[in-house]
């Protein structure tokens, strides 16, 4: 498949271009003690990925794998925010994540990867009790009407 293909399946799918699965791709096939070897990606990159034409600089490598963590970071805050903001009842959170976990095991599928089931419920189990603790920290801080917002004004 081509760039263009397969930017547009991960942008039906995800908030990642070609690009920036690729290089997160590569490297996480290639850390080494839990560290990138950046110069390495990017040497590889066309070696592994078929759209890639050319090695990419370790600055290359570094600035795909940060617009990558930045749309994750971005993802998440969207996602906490609606369960935090009680946008979504308990059943409607239950079936997003169930619905986010299953298509992150489908991508991890098409790469050939798998996902074990126990691996799986460990994940949503990990995300459902984050949220259920920040939910339950959020609903007891005690919000006072007067209080002042940093400028000045009355919070209402």
């Amino acid at each position: 498949k081509g760039y263009e293909e397969v930017n547009s399946f991960l942008r039906n799918k995800t908030n990642l271009t070609a690009r920036e699965w690729a290089v997160l791709r590569v490297s996480q096939d290639l850390r080494d003690d839990g560290t990138v070897p950046m110069k390495r990606v990017g040497e590889e990159l066309p070696n592994i990925v078929p759209f890639i034409d050319g090695q990419y600089s370790r600055q290359n490598v570094h600035n795909c794998r940060m617009q990558a963590y930045s749309k994750a970071q971005q993802s998440g805050i969207t996602f906490a925010y609606a369960v935090m903001s009680g946008a979504f009842d308990p059943d409607e959170v239950d079936e997003l994540l169930t619905e986010v976990v299953e298509g992150a095991q489908f991508l991890l599928e098409l790469e050939g990867g798998q996902l074990e089931f126990e691996d799986e419920m460990r994940a949503e189990n990990q995300i459902k009790e984050a949220l259920h603790e920040v939910r339950k920290t959020a609903r007891s801080i005690d919000f006072d009407e007067e209080s002042d917002s940093e400028d000045g004004e009355t919070i209402s």
